[in-house]
């Protein structure tokens, strides 16, 4: 588990601001801007807060490599939470004593 000392919030959120059209990131064949990444974070990062996520909480992700781990970087950083990626190599037994 690591936090990211919200960096990574503070630099999409300022380049949302200076210019949300500029392509941040390719995905599943399409370019997403930055205001578009942002928007698709700050959601998720409500939804987790919907969820009772709390500064200082751990959110874990299972998943091979995808956009949706970005975006919990990024939400997981603006509610000050600790994102905690688990490897989709481990066996169902590893996972359970990671959790």
């Amino acid at each position: 588990m690591y936090s990211v000392g919200r960096v990574v919030s503070a630099w999409i959120s300022r380049w949302q601001a200076q210019a949300a059209d500029r392509l941040a990131v390719h995905w599943a064949g399409r370019w997403l801007g930055y205001g578009e990444l942002a928007h698709r974070a700050s959601s998720l990062a409500a939804w987790l807060h919907g969820q009772g996520v709390r500064q200082g909480d751990a959110v874990s992700i299972l998943a091979h490599n995808h956009l949706a781990h970005l975006e919990l970087i990024a939400a997981t950083d603006w509610l000050g939470a600790a994102y905690a990626p688990l490897n989709t190599r481990l066996s169902a037994a590893e996972l359970q004593r990671v959790i």
